[in-house]
């Protein structure tokens, strides 16, 4: 009986704290539920503030959506993880107050009878390992996440110019309907180089510029009705502050997308072995482009923002090997290509600006293709890439 009765007060030590535990789980999930919920909350609530922002854009720019997004992940990652730390913390204060009940007990301890000896809990608190851990977690969230956001920045550039390009181009296949499927002529076709001979004058629409046959690849927009905005006419990210208003309408002075000068010469003038002079020098016919598909019509000469730029900000895409450029093709469909993977062009002996240019010489692709308007710039037979280290003419 008294073996029993000496045990009584123990079992009923050991129930009490049993309960306690037990009073005290509950208390703490719903808190740990009560903190996990406003997280979340505010968490759903950023991303979806943000997602309906990028709704909103996504007209505007059709890239920007998922760059957008990706900065939301990217902030939002951080933010969630010092929520979930600071949550241990309170998680840890809480547990203290929870532990501090009123037991009857002496000072110090806590909810156990007189005669027990109590275990008093050491604060909770993250070690300096736990700590480095959540830090290295976010280093390397932030690691993985970075180069998916510069891939889908360059993406939405590219999808961008993609589309500026085909605007330009339906501009340019609006005006050949009007006059006899050809491109647009600003000036006559004679043999002017610059620094020596004085250029053509073109004044109309309220502009006045010297103009030279070869200029019409990057002029063509000064007979466009209406001329493409600057937004279009230059390439994503341009820093370019020069305007110009033709007929009321902004339009860039000079635009990154050219028009291909193979528009501008006889069949034979683009081939190196017939090239003859300003007598081949004539606008040509859309309608007589041999192979729609595969001839370009216009091309991105200038990428903004992209290794080994100038000090303006841009590098000229023949000398980005490896860098994407739009190419529209005369059929209207275009894509987004390594440009020096196209086929070779052919060497222009009379270009407007003096340089050295021999037989041995590669010409741009798209702007002088090979046998011009009856000429490939990519597929068929026998085409030949731009060659490492050859000195390109156009």
């Amino acid at each position: 009986m008294d073996l029993v009765a000496a045990t009584d007060p123990a079992r009923a030590a050991l129930r009490g704290r049993n309960a306690t535990r037990r009073e005290h789980a509950v208390v703490r999930h719903d808190v740990e539920d009560t903190y996990l919920g406003f997280t979340l909350f505010f968490f759903i609530r950023d991303g979806r503030t943000d997602r309906e922002c990028n709704d909103s854009r996504a007209d505007a720019n059709p890239g920007d959506a998922i760059s957008d997004g990706l900065h939301v992940l990217l902030r939002s990652v951080p933010v969630l993880l010092f929520s979930l730390l600071t949550d241990q913390v309170g998680f840890a204060i809480f547990d203290q107050l929870l532990r501090r009940v009123p037991g009857g007990g002496a000072k110090g301890q806590v909810g156990l009878p007189r005669n027990h000896k109590a275990r008093v809990a050491s604060p909770r608190a993250l070690t300096i390992v736990e700590v480095l851990v959540v830090i290295g977690i976010v280093g390397l969230l932030t690691a993985l996440l970075l180069p998916a956001l510069g891939s889908s920045r360059r993406q939405a550039r590219q999808a961008v110019s993609l589309s500026n390009i085909r605007q330009c181009g339906i501009g340019i296949i609006g005006y050949s309907h009007d006059f006899a499927d050809k491109p647009p002529v600003l000036a006559a076709p004679r043999e002017v180089y610059y620094g020596r001979d004085t250029p053509d004058i073109y004044v109309g629409r309220g502009v006045r510029v010297e103009v030279v046959w070869w200029d019409h690849e990057l002029l063509w927009h000064y007979l466009l009705n209406p001329p493409p905005s600057p937004q279009v006419a230059m390439a994503p990210w341009s820093q370019d502050p020069r305007k110009i208003v033709i007929d009321g309408s902004p339009t860039a002075v000079v635009p990154d997308y050219y028009l291909t000068l193979s528009l501008y010469a006889d069949p034979a003038y683009w081939d190196r072995f017939t090239q003859a002079g300003p007598s081949q020098w004539r606008a040509q016919r859309l309608t007589d482009i041999r192979f729609p598909s595969d001839k370009g019509l216009m091309w991105q000469q200038r990428a903004h923002a992209v290794p080994g730029s100038n000090a303006e900000g841009w590098q000229h895409t023949v000398l980005l090997r490896g860098e994407p450029t739009s190419v529209l093709w005369s059929d209207a469909s275009g894509n987004n290509l390594d440009f020096l993977s196209l086929h070779a062009g052919e060497p222009n002996f009379f270009h407007h600006s003096p340089r050295s240019v021999t037989y041995f010489s590669d010409g741009w692709p798209v702007a002088a293709t090979r046998h011009g308007i009856h000429g490939r710039d990519r597929g068929g037979v026998g085409g030949r890439k731009v060659r490492r280290g050859a000195q390109t003419a156009r």
